[in-house]
C-alpha cells in the first residue's frame, strides 16, 4: 500500500512500500488537500520555513525549519507553541537542527496557519519587549553609577 508524501524543498529518497523506492517527487501523483492554499499560507510566515509535508492515514506531519534570525529564540518558540497549542497538534522539537514537526489530523490543518501566525506575532512582540527591557536595565545601571558618583562628590566636598 503506497502513501502520499510531499517534500517541497529538498530531494529525499522515499521508500513507499517494500518494493518501491523513488527519489523524485515528480514520480508521485500528489493528491493532498493542503497542496495549494494552506501550503502557501504556511510558507508565508517569516519565522519558519515549511520544509516538508507528509500525509499518512488522515494525519498530516508538517516539518518546519526555524529561520536563521529566530534560531537564538528556539526555546521561546517552543514555550509559546507548547503553552498555546491545541490538543489536536502534537509537536516534536529538534534543537540540534533548529526545526520542529507538527503532527495533526486533516480536520485541524486549516487552523494551523492561524495558530502559527499568532505564535509569530507573540514571538516578535516578546523579542521587542526583551530588547527594550535590556535598554531600560542598562539605563538604570548607568543612572545608579552616575548617582553614586555625584553623591560621593557632594559628600567629599564637605569634608
Amino acid at each position: 500500500m503506497a502513501q502520499t508524501a510531499i517534500i517541497p524543498s529538498k530531494r529525499h529518497e522515499l521508500k513507499l512500500d517494500s518494493k518501491t523506492t523513488k527519489s523524485s517527487l515528480s514520480e508521485y501523483q500528489v493528491t493532498a488537500p493542503i497542496r495549494n492554499l494552506e501550503y502557501d499560507l504556511l510558507n508565508s510566515l517569516s519565522f519558519i520555513t515549511l520544509s516538508g509535508i507528509f500525509i499518512f492515514n488522515g494525519q498530516h506531519k508538517f516539518v518546519f525549519q526555524i529561520a536563521e534570525k529566530f534560531q537564538p529564540h528556539f526555546i521561546l518558540i517552543k514555550g509559546l507553541i507548547e503553552f498555546y497549542r491545541a490538543k489536536e497538534h502534537s509537536v516534536v522539537y529538534r534543537k540540534a537542527d533548529n526545526s520542529f514537526e507538527i503532527n495533526t489530523l486533516v480536520s485541524a490543518v486549516a487552523p494551523l496557519h492561524t495558530f502559527l501566525g499568532k505564535i509569530q506575532d507573540w514571538l516578535i512582540r516578546e523579542i521587542e519587549f526583551k530588547a527594550t527591557l535590556r535598554k531600560v536595565i542598562a539605563f538604570e545601571d548607568r543612572y545608579k553609577k552616575e548617582k553614586t558618583t555625584v553623591y560621593e562628590a557632594l559628600f567629599n566636598s564637605h569634608s
